[in-house]
């Protein structure tokens, strides 16, 4: 049975669910402290991501996650996790976009953001400001 825009589940249906959250449409992400961003990224995301083009780290493993690097405006799930592992196929069908909104809204709950199952540890950011 074919997917359309009125059937539970759709991917615009989703994302009209969320978005009725506390994060505001017109979000834009204030300047940030790349130190204290550095100490985030190590404590919820360098596990299993990591900034360079290639995932690829300096040790020569690969990780579990996509490479986060150029994922500003990058169309979710457009990028395989690893050479092993494919992308989601619920991200890469949800056509979400990278931005300042959808970037924080998935920060904020990656598991409602995505209403699926997804293999991360990371449950979200309890204090965003």
């Amino acid at each position: 049975m074919s997917r359309n825009s009125r059937e539970p589940g759709s991917s615009q249906q989703r994302r009209r669910a969320f978005s009725d959250d506390d994060v505001p449409d017109d979000f834009v992400l204030p300047d940030g402290d790349v130190e204290r961003g550095r100490i985030l990224f190590k404590k919820h995301c360098a596990q299993c991501h990591c900034i360079n083009q290639y995932n690829i780290q300096a040790s020569g493993c690969t990780l579990l996650g996509p490479s986060l690097y150029g994922l500003y405006g990058r169309t979710a799930g457009a990028q395989p996790r690893n050479s092993l592992l494919p992308s989601s196929p619920t991200m890469k069908e949800s056509g979400v976009v990278w931005t300042d909104i959808t970037l924080m809204r998935y920060l904020k709950n990656p598991r409602a953001f995505a209403e699926h199952a997804i293999s991360m540890n990371f449950r979200g950011l309890s204090e965003w400001q």
